[in-house]
C-alpha cells in the first residue's frame, strides 16, 4: 500500500535587525512551535507567555535560552510544557519563548540551524518515549 502522506516543509525566516528578533513560541499543551517575529523587549516577551515576572532557563541547544514564567511552577495555574521541558532538560511550567542570546547577553534571533536543532531534540525525545513503550 502506497503512503499518500506528503512531507510538509516550514519556511523559517531569519531576521537581521536591531528592531525585531525571530523566536520560537512553545505553547503549553500544543504540539507545535510557532515562529514569531517580535520586538526584543521583556514586556513583549512577558505578554506573549502570559506572565508578570520571567526568568531565563538554559537549553540543550548552545546559544538558545527559554524565556519562562518565573512563578509558573508554584502558581498552581500553569501546566507543564512538555516541549520546553525536553529542550531545557528540566520541568518548565507554562508557555515559553525560545530565544537566542549573543556573547554579551543581548537578545538575538534564533537561527534556522538552531531551530532545527530544537525540533530534533523534541523528535528524539518522542522517539525514545515511543520505543520505551514497546
Amino acid at each position: 500500500m502506497e503512503d499518500k502522506r506528503k512531507a510538509k516543509t516550514v519556511k523559517y525566516t531569519v531576521v537581521e535587525s536591531d528592531d525585531v528578533v525571530a523566536a520560537l513560541f512553545l505553547r503549553t499543551g500544543m504540539p507545535i512551535m510557532a515562529h514569531v517575529v517580535i520586538n526584543p523587549d521583556w514586556r513583549v516577551f512577558n505578554a506573549l507567555i502570559g506572565c508578570e515576572y520571567a526568568s531565563m532557563a538554559d537549553t540543550k541547544v548552545p546559544g538558545l535560552h527559554l524565556w519562562i514564567d518565573d512563578v509558573g511552577a508554584v502558581s498552581g495555574e500553569k501546566r507543564i510544557n512538555s516541549m520546553a521541558s525536553v529542550i531545557a532538560g528540566q520541568p518548565i511550567w507554562g508557555d515559553a519563548l525560545l530565544i537566542g542570546l549573543n556573547d554579551i547577553g543581548e537578545t538575538r534571533s534564533v537561527t534556522e540551524e538552531e531551530a532545527f536543532s530544537a525540533v530534533e531534540i523534541i523528535a528524539n525525545a518522542i522517539d525514545r518515549r515511543l520505543n520505551e513503550d514497546r
